[in-house]
């Protein structure tokens, strides 16, 4: 009954836990998979016998190669600019040049080159910054990689108050960096308790 149903609000039971903060991020694992003298291939062969009632499933998570490698960009129809037409003159869809790369390394990369910057993470204020700058951005960049579990919202959260925790005077929530990781949890809350949330009327 007395869930906060607004930023502000919730931001104030946020305050009210004074010295709290998120657990640290679970460290990452030290085995290397790839070590483990076994490529693709052979995985996939484990795979087939170990789940043989199943085998339709394996083929299709396995790949086209049978070595659990990622499909190529081409195979989802994706040409070279240079080859952006076919025979006929038709368009095709063209691969332009992305600035963002995937995946966790490249997150964590991007992380810490910005929290090299610390007058960046100190005064940084959502209102002063535009999506469509990239050269450079004006904002971290990081929202898709912390959507699709490529960055660690609790790295994310240590990283910046490493930083700013050296500093008297810094940016506040809302328009701060750490405002910004905190609408996001105040959206996963809503998500969670508010009745159909997900739904519109």
């Amino acid at each position: 009954q007395n869930l906060p149903k607004t930023y502000k609000s919730f931001l104030n039971i946020i305050s009210s836990l004074s010295g709290q903060h998120p657990r640290q991020p679970i460290p990452a694992p030290k085995v290397d998979f790839l070590s483990l003298g076994k490529d693709g291939k052979d995985l996939f062969e484990d795979l087939e016998r170990f789940v043989s009632d199943s085998g339709e499933t394996v083929k299709t998570s396995g790949g086209p190669q049978k070595d659990f490698s990622l499909p190529k960009l081409s195979e989802f129809g994706f040409v070279s600019e240079k080859s952006c037409a076919d025979d006929d003159g038709d368009s095709k869809n063209v691969m332009t040049n992305n600035h963002l790369k995937g995946g966790e390394s490249a997150a964590l990369e991007i992380l810490n080159q910005k929290c090299a910057n610390e007058k960046f993470i100190v005064h940084f204020e959502k209102p002063k910054t535009s999506p469509a700058d990239f050269e450079p951005a004006s904002t971290t960049t990081l929202s898709p990689y912390l959507a699709f579990g490529c960055l660690s919202p609790r790295m994310f959260y240590h990283s910046v108050q490493n930083t700013i925790k050296k500093y008297k005077n810094h940016s506040q929530p809302p328009v701060s960096l750490i405002g910004q990781i905190l609408w996001r949890e105040f959206f996963y809350f809503q998500g969670k308790y508010v009745p159909n949330f997900d739904k519109m009327k």
